[in-house]
């Protein structure tokens, strides 16, 4: 399994009241539409209505899909990238030079 975050924006007109349901039904929608993504940790940033979502997943698609999610039940814009321990990386960039 890969290793992706999920950066997602919601949109600050959003209510702040509702942020708890539009989160329960995005999890809800998530469990049924996403069962072979597995949210590992979620994290609200100190910068407005900003959320990193760290999962893992066998592909890309998978990951798009609980990203439209976000999008679609939770007033957001979201952006998957993929991530790799840092010594990965580094390993990964030494063999491209």
């Amino acid at each position: 399994m890969a290793t992706y975050v999920i950066f997602s924006k919601v949109s600050p007109s959003a209510s702040v009241i509702k942020l708890d349901d539009r989160h329960k039904a995005v999890q809800r929608r998530h469990k049924s539409e996403c069962p072979n993504v597995s949210f590992r940790a979620g994290y609200a940033l100190d910068r407005g209505y900003e959320v990193l979502d760290i999962v893992e997943a066998d592909s890309l698609e998978e990951v798009q899909r609980a990203a439209k999610i976000i999008e679609e039940e939770g007033s957001a814009t979201a952006e998957v990238v993929e991530a790799f321990p840092w010594r990965e990386f580094v390993a990964k960039r030494s063999r491209a030079a």
